[in-house]
């Protein structure tokens, strides 16, 4: 199980929740992952942060090919956005992978996938 969070200090609270849902849409669109948003936090009224904690997700594997359909994913997403978007991924251990979309050339996607692949195995 991995934790997905998708930052972007470009982007407003309300932009960044419809991109947490794009995100949600085309992850849930492979076959090889289970996406669950992480529920939302308890919020006093007036209290700021909530719009950050929406754009975090709960990424399952589901098949052995969970980790290079993820990195497709999270890859062809990032590609299409500013250089400024960012997602982190953490494991059930605590590791983290954080990737940008400056950072995801088609070379780094094969070294993506086994990053992924390792946090996934954890």
């Amino acid at each position: 199980m991995l934790i997905l969070k998708l930052d972007d200090t470009q982007m407003t609270g309300s932009k960044l929740q419809q991109e947490s849902l794009q995100l949600e849409r085309l992850l849930a669109s492979q076959t090889e992952l289970l996406v669950e948003r992480l529920p939302e936090p308890m919020m006093e009224p007036g209290q700021r942060g909530a719009a950050l904690e929406l754009a975090k997700l709960i990424v399952k594997p589901l098949a052995d090919e969970a980790a290079k359909a993820l990195a497709n994913v999270l890859g062809i997403y990032l590609q299409a956005k500013r250089q400024d978007t960012t997602i982190k991924m953490t494991g059930a251990d605590g590791t983290t992978i954080e990737i940008t979309g400056a950072s995801l050339s088609a070379e780094e996607l094969e070294s993506t996938i086994r990053r992924i692949r390792a946090l996934l195995d954890k």
